[in-house]
């Protein structure tokens, strides 16, 4: 004897296979967006990290304008670049011959003597 088909059967078939696939549509959108959420911490957390570096810089820059504001970078710039000297000062200036002499026979003298000894001068404080 057969039985008869039941359209029962094949309806909870379809009803069930119909669940499954909702449930793993929602599983996938669930997994979508906890991937979403933990790519977003980490942009975040990049972030973070960036605008501390920029805060630095910025400190950084914000000292720099404060030091060339200042007397004391105007008055060296005024001596270096201007030449200029405060009253009662008096500019000695050096030939440039007389520094390559000079820088020239400390070469010899260096290399006349040995390092042990250069060394030994320098440790106990002989010139």
């Amino acid at each position: 004897m057969q039985r008869p088909k039941s359209s029962f059967g094949s309806r909870k078939r379809l009803i069930s296979i119909l669940f499954l696939l909702i449930g793993i549509f929602l599983l996938g959108n669930l997994a979508q967006g906890i991937f979403d959420a933990w790519r977003g911490r980490e942009r975040i957390q990049k972030m973070r990290q960036d605008l501390q570096e920029i805060a630095r810089e910025n400190e950084t820059l914000q000292q720099e304008i404060q030091y060339y504001q200042s007397d004391e970078f105007v008055e060296k710039e005024a001596r270096e670049k201007l030449n200029l000297v405060r009253p009662g000062e008096t500019v000695i200036i050096v030939p440039e011959e007389a520094l390559k002499k000079e820088e020239s026979e400390r070469i010899k003298q260096t290399r006349a003597e040995p390092v042990w000894s250069q060394w030994t001068a320098l440790l106990l404080g002989r010139n």
